[in-house]
């Protein structure tokens, strides 16, 4: 199982851009406020979360051309609570209301082509209006809010820290 999720993910990874790459890691992920999905044991969960992640097409956009973004996570809380017995045969449910919003803490470091350090830094991710908002996740999307915060603040940072690298490089030639 854990070389297909592999495999799976690399090849994805490969077919969305080649030439930006994702690399994360967890540090003591069983000790995170909420990364366990409804009737899945944590690890189940951290490696499926740890998929969206890496096949985020927007992720690999604001990474660049290139570049790899390495993510190290600290904390996640998942959008929403886990209520148990609530539903259909006594199972967890996984209820979503504005006072559980999605929260995500993490390192990161963003690399050019020759591995030489872009940018860094250490962020603490909240979407207190994660159900405001035109599109509506479908029941596909599992991580649909946690990633979308994470492209939010890519499309933000990333994106604003390559175009002050291009004008600095561009006013230096």
């Amino acid at each position: 199982m854990k070389t297909f999720i592999i495999t799976t993910v690399v090849t994805v990874c490969f077919n969305i851009a080649a030439s930006a790459s994702i690399e994360t890691s967890y540090i003591e992920p069983r000790k995170f406020t909420d990364l366990e999905l409804t009737n899945r044991s944590k690890d189940t969960s951290a490696a499926l979360f740890d998929r969206e992640v890496k096949a985020s097409k927007i992720l690999h956009q604001a990474i660049g051309e290139g570049r790899t973004l390495e993510l190290t996570f600290t904390d996640v809380d998942l959008a929403g609570e886990i209520l148990p017995f609530i539903g259909r045969h006594n199972n967890e449910t996984r209820v979503i209301r504005s006072v559980y919003p999605p929260r995500i803490e993490f390192n990161y470091i963003l690399k050019d082509e020759s591995g030489n350090e872009i940018a860094t830094g250490t962020e603490k991710l909240v979407d207190i209006n994660f159900q405001i908002g035109i599109r509506r996740p479908s029941s596909s999307d599992i991580f649909y809010y946690e990633i979308d915060l994470l492209e939010e603040w890519a499309k933000k940072v990333l994106v604003e820290k390559a175009v002050k690298e291009k004008s600095i490089a561009y006013s230096s030639n």
